[in-house]
């Protein structure tokens, strides 16, 4: 989890909620309750006015979701080491802002009569079930994805230590690190975050990952790697995401022995 102030943590929260990537899956769930009409907003809306009433849902309770786990994560990181029991009580946590959401949502688009639509009585502890269950996904996923152990070199069986400090949800493989102001900013295959440290004592955290160092601003893990290509002269090197890093001179060297200039 990054140590940062709460700007890094907005950060986050602003690079994860645009990804295109999260915006598609929130627009899908949005379509599939919005035909459906679940809660009996079949009957109480239209085609169009449900559609927009699940999209709002949809979307307010995903980013105070994801806000209440990145805010209540950097806190209980230290606290709870341990990942289920951590994403237990976020997931508790989290419950109650979801459900207020869900209550202004209702309140703007039925008035009065919002306070009926999804009974409260039930709508806290659903969400705060759904919420933990997410988490749950979240982190069975992210073991599944894992590389598989090896006996050879049980040093290649533990994950970057860098990883733990990530919110849950963007744990994944590296693919680069980037100094930003006085945060490093890690980029993985599931998103980004910023944490508070040296370039250098996170492309130490890094390993067993195998990367270079383009730049000094710059790290890549060398399977991110699409190509090396020259933009006005410049060498830069793609990543597979479609992200263009520099190279610096002084590197250049090392990337030429890596076998990544062709």
């Amino acid at each position: 989890m990054s140590d940062g102030p709460p700007s890094s943590a907005l950060r986050v929260m602003q690079r994860h909620l645009a990804d295109p990537r999260v915006l598609s899956g929130m627009a899908v769930v949005a379509l599939l309750l919005g035909f459906a009409g679940p809660f009996g907003t079949y009957d109480e809306l239209g085609t169009l006015p449900r559609l927009g009433y699940w999209t709002a849902i949809v979307f307010a309770t995903y980013g105070v979701g994801y806000a209440v786990s990145v805010l209540a994560g950097r806190a209980l990181a230290r606290l709870l080491p341990a990942d289920w029991l951590r994403l237990l009580v976020v997931g508790v946590l989290a419950g109650l802002p979801i459900t207020l959401a869900v209550v202004v949502v209702n309140l703007l688009a039925f008035g009065a009569a919002g306070w009926h639509v999804i009974g409260l009585a039930s709508l806290w502890p659903n969400v705060t079930l759904i919420a933990i269950g997410v988490l749950v996904i979240s982190l069975l996923l992210e073991r599944a994805m894992a590389p598989p152990a090896t006996a050879a070199d049980p040093a290649d069986e533990a994950p970057p230590a860098l990883l733990e400090r990530l919110p849950l949800p963007q744990r994944g493989p590296l693919l680069s690190l980037s100094v930003a102001d006085h945060y490093v900013d890690v980029v993985t295959a599931r998103g980004h975050a910023l944490l508070l440290m040296r370039l250098s004592d996170a492309i130490g955290e890094a390993r067993p990952t195998l990367g270079l160092q383009i730049h000094r601003s710059h790290w890549v893990a060398l399977d991110a790697v699409a190509r090396t290509l020259r933009v006005d002269g410049r060498l830069v090197v793609e990543l597979r995401d479609g992200r263009r890093l520099p190279v610096s001179r002084s590197y250049a060297e090392a990337v030429r022995r890596a076998g990544l200039l062709v």
